[in-house]
């Protein structure tokens, strides 16, 4: 090649790539001229003086590059959430986090206390239909037993008579024919037992006939009234939530007792813990599709996932190798390669240049600069795959330098996150005290307990006063009055035929006596009391004299037998289902106390917005949750007591170990060491991170244990 063509081939280099040219050129540390070519010719053109006297080369050596999208997550079971089936009033549920349930157990009721109380009413009227039958067929079957009976024992007389007929003619004493009076009289009292016979017989059919009706009638009576039960009851199921499947409970909403929830808001969840998969944050399909390699880091141990579902936060994937090792919450580190080279050539990315024709790299051969030609492959950003045009040893022109003066043998160890949040104590469990009185006017007189005080069964909570309604209890005291004189004039008169009469009129009465003694309770009332024991969440803020309208809520009790500590994770969503934490708290003796417990509910990316999306909940051991304090009095009123958990978490088990101030090059998946060989010889290394703090990096791949590294 002459030199004008050589020349107008470096014309064709860009001015940023001339500038960078020369000065690796000059960069020779040789006097004088120094000779560039391709390596088959040696013409040569004049250098300029060099500015140093090293220039910077890097061997064409074999090496790991990763192109790699990290995405964590964390190993989650099949969870089926529920909801109810038309909107309802939250009433409770019947199981909690970390509970066992069983396919067709009650996990959640609605407050259905109207349901409730018209199902009950058809009930009642179906037993009262039933017990008035009963007592008409009883005492008519008893009639007819008796009749029977009866019937019998006419019969046999009628029977004694046929068998036993006198001669209808006798002789006279003279031997004349006459008729016989013995048969006259068996005549007379055949006929008139045969009569009483027939009569008995037609008294039975009366009777017969009456029960028959009255059975007929109860039948359309009790089939109209139970139907209507039953469409109630399948009203009522449907403010039950059920369990489709055996597991455990893992996810439960913020609802308290009369919260309303519309129809199909998740209420509950449940995990079967036999199905596990990895879910992490939604991974792109154009990623999935394309990927060289994926697979999941589960404990330090590598899965091999496939692609299962997406929505629109998340992905899931199946685990195809699944051990006894893998259990519920376990931390995942999801590695997609969206392309790997594994022991390829490679030279640093600053060596390779591009001019109007190809790809070249400057190589140093005889201690001589030459052009070389290539072709390159994947690139990291700092290396270049060489896929032709350069042999494993051979030298080229790089700006990198290697060098260390520290040290470190590279070694395994166990590497997880520090977590600390803040949480307070919650109580699914909780019944709304309504104010009891229905009939009058409810005055305030005093608040006698606190918010988050704990309070016995029966404990009054408020002291109030009644006013009744003076014309409604004496019109209801007229008519009970004159209800029981008519009563007492009928029973004077002492006729059968009001015997019914009177009892129905009994019945009424009593109805009119239990309602008018309820007026009369109901003024009486001077308390509310707590229904069961438990803490103080709510209680109605009024001042003497306030009225409390009729069905008020004037305070909630939360059941203590049921508590966790809720863990804010709104600016922190790094736990899982089973990571273990600790609290510290003041016991009521003054003594500093710690409590450990286990997150019961799977994270953000395991369960619906709809179950406490800004929330996990923790266990809370019994003697912890008897000595910890709920409320504490604020500036503005009583508050939650906040607690601080603490803990690690994510945890990956027996995985390589890098000191961060030996990483270099660092994207947000891949980094670079200096790798010192048997030889002393120091190769630069990339490598897959996962974590990391200040301190270490642990190793997803290219780094094993023994290896030695050094930096400056």
């Amino acid at each position: 090649m002459k030199m004008a063509e050589r020349l107008l081939r470096m014309k064709r280099l860009s001015g940023k790539f001339i500038t960078v040219l020369l000065t690796a050129v000059l960069l020779t540390g040789c006097a004088g001229e120094e000779a560039v070519g391709t390596g088959a010719e040696t013409e040569s053109i004049e250098l300029h003086t060099p500015k140093r006297s090293i220039i910077n080369t890097e061997p064409v050596i074999r090496r790991n590059l990763y192109d790699a999208t990290l995405y964590e997550g964390a190993v989650y079971p099949y969870v089926e959430e529920y909801s109810f089936e038309s909107p309802q009033n939250f009433g409770s549920y019947a199981a909690l986090p970390g509970e066992k349930v069983q396919e067709g157990d009650v996990l959640v009721r609605a407050n259905g206390e109207r349901l409730a109380g018209q199902i009950e009413e058809l009930q009642e009227k179906l037993d009262e239909l039933t017990e008035e039958y009963e007592k008409f067929r009883i005492k008519t079957e008893e009639a007819i037993q008796e009749q029977e009976g009866e019937l019998e024992w006419l019969w046999g007389i009628v029977d004694n008579l046929k068998n036993d007929v006198p001669a209808e003619f006798i002789l006279d004493e003279e031997g004349k024919q006459i008729e016989n009076p013995n048969y006259q009289s068996w005549q007379a009292d055949l006929k008139k037992w045969d009569g009483n016979y027939g009569l008995k017989e037609q008294d039975i059919k009366v009777n017969q006939e009456a029960l028959r009706q009255k059975k007929e009638l109860y039948e359309l009576d009790y089939s109209y009234y139970n139907r209507q039960l039953q469409e109630l009851k399948a009203k009522r199921q449907k403010e039950t939530i059920v369990s489709k499947i055996s597991g455990e409970v893992v996810g439960i909403g913020w609802y308290t007792d009369g919260s309303y929830v519309s129809e199909g808001t998740t209420v509950i969840a449940v995990a079967d813990p036999e199905r596990f998969f990895v879910k992490c944050n939604y991974v792109p399909w154009r990623l999935l599709v394309n990927a060289a390699d994926m697979y999941a880091l589960i404990g330090g141990k590598r899965y091999e996932v496939s692609y299962l579902e997406s929505d629109i936060s998340t992905t899931t994937f199946t685990l195809q190798d699944r051990d006894s090792e893998v259990e519920m919450g376990d931390y995942v580190m999801l590695v997609l390669m969206a392309d790997y080279r594994e022991q390829v050539l490679t030279v640093p990315g600053d060596s390779v240049y591009e001019d109007g024709s190809g790809q070249i790299v400057y190589v140093v051969e005889d201690n001589r600069t030459v052009l070389r030609e290539v072709q390159t492959g994947m690139s990291d950003g700092i290396y270049t795959e060489i896929v032709s045009g350069l042999e494993e040893g051979e030298q080229v022109v790089s700006h990198f330098s290697v060098a260390g003066g520290k040290e470190a043998v590279l070694e395994r160890q166990d590497r997880q996150t520090s977590y600390t949040g803040n949480g307070f104590l919650y109580y699914p469990l909780e019944t709304m005290v309504e104010n009891p009185v229905e009939n009058g006017t409810v005055s305030a007189v005093e608040r006698l307990v606190s918010v988050g005080e704990y309070v016995e069964k029966g404990q009054v909570l408020l002291s109030v006063t009644v006013n009744a309604d003076e014309v409604e209890t004496a019109k209801r005291e007229t008519g009970l009055r004159r209800a029981k004189e008519r009563l007492a004039d009928l029973e004077a008169k002492g006729r059968e035929a009001d015997a019914e009469a009177i009892a129905e009129m009994k019945e009424k009465i009593a109805e009119q006596e239990k309602a008018y003694a309820e007026i009369k309770a109901d003024s009486a009332v001077t308390e509310i009391c707590a229904p069961d024991a438990g803490y103080v969440q709510y209680l109605i803020y009024v001042s003497p004299g306030d009225i409390i309208e009729q069905g008020e809520n004037v305070a909630s009790i939360a059941d203590d037998r049921a508590a966790y500590m809720a863990l804010d994770t709104r600016n922190n969503k790094i736990l899982n289902y089973g990571d273990v934490l600790t609290v510290k708290y003041m016991d009521p003796s003054g003594v500093q106390q710690t409590m450990e417990g286990r997150i019961l509910t799977m994270g953000a990316l395991g369960s619906s917005e709809d179950l406490l999306p800004d929330m996990m909940l923790m266990e809370v051991p019994e003697e912890a949750r008897a000595n910890m304090e709920i409320m504490r009095n604020g500036s503005f009123g009583p508050e939650m007591t906040m607690y601080i958990a603490s803990g690690y978490v994510n945890i990956m088990e027996n995985v390589v170990i890098v000191p961060a101030e030996a990483v270099t090059d660092k994207t947000e998946t891949r980094g670079y060491v200096n790798v010192v060989g048997e030889d002393g010889s120091v190769t630069r290394t990339s490598f897959l991170y996962g974590q990391m703090n200040s301190d270490y990096y642990w190793v997803i791949d290219g780094l094993t244990e023994g290896m030695k590294i050094c930096w400056e």
